[in-house]
């Protein structure tokens, strides 16, 4: 080969050596959007495959119902996958075909309350575990969750009532201390909660779920160190526990370090990765940290998800604004500023039924603004304890069926 052939032969390898170093990055960012697109197949293929599955289990239970119309069990197995897969309507409909299978089974109509529950047919959950109550007495299910359904509406004397009279008859209950304890840490009495929980504790040592409860109590009355020691203690005994990294997260937040709060929360997502508590909160974290566009990604996760969460509308509005995005930004802040104006009014009106639970008034005043916040059915569950109050309060029966028109109609 000729000294001119060698100089060309080497003038193109430097060509193509320069093109090749140049184009790296671009190669590099191409191949990371490949492998990318490469999770992003498999995780929708796995999805589906789950659907499928899901579909599938929940045709042969159809089947298997159809097949033994008698047998309130399988009634009762189809009606609770139904309801596992979010087909409320149709879960109700199967649990009431159920009751009239085995009428007098108190864990059925429990069971057709969660799903009312879950409907948000708060009237028609609480009827459903009255009734379960009034079958069995005695039935942890429909007490717990009932008092539950009393402590969401502000209704913390009904729920103590309900929870101290079955004490009486089953003191080594664990269930009830722990809901006993939900309702002092609503009512902000955090040494009472602390002490219901550890008993809770004693009577059922296995019973992790209670845990994460206790740490809320200890983060909510500020005993910070408290309520770390405790994640310290469990997360070594119950590894992997998401719940606990959620806790964990929220005092690195109160305590101003973001950059611990997002480990723990990416922690937790990995775990169970559209936990919405987490995801808000690691957008928080990343928010305090300037990583806006990180921030923004978290809380369009959410707000995709359920666009009334915490107050994902508001915080997504700020860190569009902070990124310059005025015109995406402005009709988040609008509904910020009215879902913030209905929240206080409803936290208002919720304080008044708690401190004045003999007061037709203040039952009237929730009822008005759960039906001016969309809220049919807690304002029948108002309107109704209104009417317990004063039979004849004409206002009450009006305003209830009024209630019960927009359900029907929506419905």
């Amino acid at each position: 080969m000729s000294k001119k052939e060698q100089k060309v032969l080497f003038g193109l390898l430097g060509a193509a050596l320069v093109a090749y170093l140049v184009t790296m990055p671009l190669r590099e960012r191409l191949q990371r959007q490949v492998n990318l697109l490469h999770k992003q197949i498999a995780l929708k293929e796995a999805q589906q495959h789950l659907q499928q599955s899901s579909m599938l289990l929940l045709d042969n239970m159809r089947q298997a119902a159809q097949a033994q119309p008698d047998s309130a069990i399988a009634q009762a197995q189809y009606a609770s996958l139904l309801q596992q897969n979010g087909k409320y309507a149709e879960a109700i409909a199967q649990w009431l075909k159920t009751i009239t299978l085995q009428p007098k089974s108190a864990e059925v109509y429990a069971s057709l309350g969660d799903c009312y529950t879950l409907n948000q047919r708060e009237d028609l959950a609480i009827k459903a575990y009255l009734k379960a109550l009034q079958i069995n007495p005695n039935n942890l299910h429909a007490l717990t969750r009932l008092a539950v359904r009393y402590i969401a509406l502000g209704w913390s004397q009904d729920a103590e009532k309900l929870i101290n009279s079955a004490l009486q008859r089953m003191p080594n209950a664990s269930p009830l201390y722990v809901v006993r304890a939900m309702s002092d840490v609503q009512t902000a009495q955090f040494h009472n909660a602390q002490q219901d929980f550890r008993h809770a504790q004693r009577l059922n040592p296995s019973d992790t779920a209670i845990v994460p409860l206790r740490i809320d109590a200890y983060r909510k009355s500020g005993e910070y160190s408290k309520a770390l020691s405790l994640i310290q203690k469990n997360l070594s005994a119950y590894p992997g526990s998401d719940a606990l990294l959620v806790e964990s997260a929220q005092i690195a937040l109160a305590e101003h370090d973001p950059v611990h709060a997002e480990q723990e929360l990416t922690a937790a997502l990995k775990i169970s990765p559209n936990d919405l508590q987490a995801l808000l909160l690691r957008g928080e974290a990343r928010r305090a940290q300037n990583n806006l566009s990180e921030a923004e990604n978290d809380f369009r996760h959410v707000y995709s998800i359920s666009p009334s969460y915490g107050q994902v509308a508001l915080l997504l509005g700020q860190t569009l604004l902070a990124r310059g995005k005025t015109a995406q930004a402005a009709p988040l802040m609008a509904k910020a500023a009215a879902e913030q104006k209905t929240e206080e009014e409803m936290n208002r009106l919720t304080l008044d039924v708690r401190n004045r639970p003999n007061d037709t008034a203040a039952h009237m005043a929730a009822a008005q603004g759960y039906m001016q916040s969309s809220q049919p059915a807690r304002a029948i569950a108002e309107y109704n304890r209104a009417l317990q109050i004063n039979p004849h309060l004409a206002a009450a029966r009006i305003g209830l069926q009024k209630a019960l028109r927009q359900i029907n109609g929506s419905s």
